[in-house]
């Protein structure tokens, strides 16, 4: 959804998820934090590397990525444990329209 309508977040953070790599171009001005479980079975970490890695790849420079070690699935208990992750997302701005 994300970089389908990019125009309408300030910024990303999936947690646990992964993403279409032939969209990534769409999110360079996007700020991504993607968090993930490094034994999550459920939706492989490779996802977003991958994505990280997709949008570096188009330019983009605000991507980052927290992999969380000896964790599954659950990655959202520590991703949501964390007041940086509310710092960070605070801190983003979306970018004005130009008239």
């Amino acid at each position: 959804m994300g970089a389908h309508s990019p125009e309408r977040f300030a910024a990303l953070a999936p947690v646990a998820g992964t993403g279409d790599t032939q969209t990534a171009c769409q999110l360079v001005d996007t700020p991504v934090w993607a968090l993930h479980g490094d034994r999550d079975d459920v939706v492989p970490p490779e996802g977003s590397f991958a994505m990280a890695r997709a949008i570096r790849n188009c330019g983009g420079q605000i991507s980052r990525l927290t992999i969380y070690p000896d964790l599954g699935h659950n990655a959202w208990d520590p991703a949501y444990e964390d007041p940086a992750l509310y710092l960070w997302l605070l801190s983003q701005r979306r970018a004005r329209k130009k008239e």
